[in-house]
Order: structure tokens, then C-alpha cells, then sequence
């Protein structure tokens, strides 16, 4: 009877790894270049309404910088057949934690090198999302790289896009007259590993997304 005891005890219960601590951020790049920012992902659950808050933190001169993330619930997918691509379109919310996210604002108006209006970032920031890599429904299991879309004034952040050509706002770079008025800045993200990366799309989004992140999506 205690071979049957040991064979049908249950074992030891794994539990997910504790996240790490945050670190003091590195950037990889410089002002004349990209600058990618490495964050460690402290807090991910799942909302009432289906969508998942993602708390991304870290240190900058020793103090404690935060920003947090809502992915939508809403993905709609489009194959790009001749391109044999997958693209998932959706909403991504970016939102303030307190003085935490200001001084996440003040440290990337340092990098970039642009004044921030105010020194206080929005309470929330509704962008475009498409994902590029890995399928939003199994964020929890999957990385990610998103392509994040900011335009002033213009609601077309819609997340029941259908069509392929729909995934990216109509307005095209050599249309945009006023630096201020746009942007686009990828969000790589690992929910298994703890680690969320925001990336540069390109220098010259600076400006729109320090707007963005002082005035929301007004």
C-alpha cells in the first residue's frame, strides 16, 4: 500500500517565475540613432472585459519609472496571401501610473532631446495597433511585436479593421505636414518572460509621440 501511496501522491505544484525586479533602463542607440528601451513586465492580468493591463517598470538615474499597457479585446486578422503574412489589427491603450509614468515622460524627452509640454503624461493614450509577429489571443503564451499608430484629431483607431489595406491609417508618411500630429513606435512584448520593449520606428516620430504621450489622442 505505501508503493500505491507514492505512486498516486500528487506533486509538487509548479508555479509561474516571480518577475524580476526593475532595472535601470539601457538605452540601445543614441539621439542621432534608434532608441530602443527595455522594461521588466511586474503585473499582467486579465480585465473584466476581456482585455489584459500589463504594467511595464523599470529605473532611470535610480529612480522608478512605470508606464502600463491595455491590449484590447478586440483583434481582427487579415491574411496578406501574396505576402504569406498574417496581421492581426487591434487597440492598444497606453495609460499613467502615477509620478512614475511622469518621470518615464521626462526620461524620454531627455533621449529624444524634445521638451515635453507638460511634465505630467496623460492618463490615457488610445493608439492603432497591428501585430506584426505573434497572435494577440495567445499573448499570454506568445511574444509579440506591435506596431503602434498615433494621429491627432482623427479617430481611426478602430479595432474591427477587415481589410488588409484598412491595418494602417490612411495617412502616409510624405503626407504628414506637422511632425506634432503623428507617429509610429513599435511595442515588442513578452508576458512568459516578463520583458516589454518600446522601439523606435524612426527618429522622426519623436515629436508626435511626446505629444501624444502629454495630450492623449485629442
Amino acid at each position: 500500500m505505501g508503493f500505491f501511496r507514492k505512486l498516486f501522491r500528487p506533486g509538487p505544484v509548479s508555479t509561474p517565475p516571480e518577475p524580476p525586479p526593475p532595472a535601470e533602463v539601457q538605452p540601445v542607440g543614441d539621439d542621432d540613432d534608434f532608441i530602443d528601451l527595455d522594461f521588466v513586465i511586474r503585473s499582467s492580468r486579465v480585465l473584466e472585459d476581456g482585455s489584459r493591463r500589463i504594467e511595464a517598470r523599470g529605473l532611470w538615474h535610480g529612480q522608478p519609472i512605470a508606464f502600463g499597457v491595455i491590449l484590447g479585446r478586440q483583434w481582427t486578422t487579415s491574411e496578406l496571401e501574396d505576402a504569406g503574412i498574417t496581421l492581426h489589427g487591434g487597440q492598444v491603450e497606453l495609460i499613467r501610473l502615477g509620478d512614475e509614468s511622469d518621470r518615464f515622460l521626462a526620461m524620454l524627452a531627455e533621449l529624444y532631446g524634445i521638451p515635453a509640454e507638460t511634465p505630467r503624461m496623460t492618463d490615457t493614450l488610445l493608439l492603432a495597433a497591428v501585430s506584426l509577429e505573434g497572435d494577440p489571443e495567445r499573448r499570454a503564451r506568445q511574444p509579440m511585436k506591435l506596431k503602434l499608430f498615433y494621429e491627432a484629431e482623427d479617430d481611426w483607431a478602430d479595432p474591427t479593421i477587415s481589410d488588409p489595406d484598412d491595418m494602417t491609417p490612411d495617412i502616409v508618411d510624405d503626407d504628414v505636414e506637422d511632425p506634432l500630429s503623428y507617429a509610429e513606435v513599435y511595442l515588442n512584448l513578452s508576458i512568459r518572460d516578463h520583458q516589454i520593449t518600446l522601439a523606435e520606428k524612426d527618429p522622426e516620430y519623436r515629436a508626435g509621440l511626446i505629444r501624444a504621450l502629454t495630450h492623449g489622442d485629442k
